[in-house]
C-alpha cells in the first residue's frame, strides 16, 4: 500500500498560518501536520504555498505583537519605549545625553 501523496489543502494552509502567527518554529508546525522537519522543508519546496503560508502567519505575528507594542508605547510604558529604541532605532543605554 503506497502513501497518500502530500496535498496542501486550504485548511492545511490556514493551519500553517496559525501555527506561524503563534510563533511556532517549522519543525514544531512539522510535527503538528504529523510530518518530519525534513519532511516539511523537502515539501516546502515542492509545495511554494506552503512557505507562502509560513512567512504569511510569521507577518500576521508580528504585526499583532507590534500593535500592541505600539499601544504600550502610546500610554507612556517606559519599557516598551526603551525595547522599540534597541531594536529599531539601533539605541543603546549608553546613548543617553543629559541635558543641562
Amino acid at each position: 500500500t503506497k502513501k497518500n501523496p502530500f496535498k496542501p489543502t486550504p485548511e492545511v494552509l490556514e493551519k500553517i498560518v496559525e501555527l506561524a502567527s503563534l510563533g511556532c518554529t517549522q519543525a514544531q508546525i512539522a510535527r503538528n501536520l504529523h510530518l518530519r522537519p525534513d519532511s516539511f522543508a523537502h515539501l516546502k519546496v515542492q509545495h511554494p504555498q506552503l512557505h507562502q503560508a509560513v512567512m504569511q502567519g510569521k507577518a500576521q505575528g508580528i504585526a499583532y505583537v507590534t500593535s500592541k507594542l505600539r499601544e504600550c508605547i502610546a500610554k507612556g510604558n517606559v519599557q516598551a519605549i526603551l525595547f522599540y529604541l534597541r531594536c529599531q532605532a539601533k539605541w543603546r543605554d549608553d546613548d543617553v545625553v543629559i541635558l543641562k
